[in-house]
């Protein structure tokens, strides 16, 4: 390939997901089930403990806030306590922005991620 030519967009566009596991299932299809291996329902229970978002599922609450988080929008106070606790965002920074961490940024592909494929 000479300096002219360039890579063609699907190889730019799928180095940037995360490492295939080897398994034959779509990444849509299985987006659910990754999000429950990263933070069990355990998990989530005990981090939310009392924590009240009216009808809003406890999980559904962690999404909206990292993805509110990873867009620059900022969260209550509680909401950003759960995901810290969860180890999904950074701590804030000098300027009060808190930062997706890799592990954030793993469940956020998951539950958000491509899932027409």
């Amino acid at each position: 390939m000479t300096d002219t030519e360039t890579k063609p967009a699907t190889t730019l566009a799928t180095s940037r997901l995360p490492p295939d596991n080897g398994s034959s299932e779509k990444p849509g299809a299985t987006a659910i089930c990754k999000t429950h291996h990263i933070i069990p329902d355990s998990e989530i229970e005990r981090v939310h403990a009392n924590a009240n978002f009216g009808t809003m599922p406890k999980r559904q609450v962690v999404d909206q806030a990292l993805l509110k988080t990873a867009c620059g929008y900022s969260n209550g106070y509680t909401a950003d306590q759960i995901l810290a606790e969860h180890g999904l965002i950074s701590e804030p920074t000098r300027r009060g922005q808190r930062n997706l961490t890799a592990k954030g940024r793993k469940y956020l592909w998951f539950a958000y991620g491509d899932q027409s494929i």
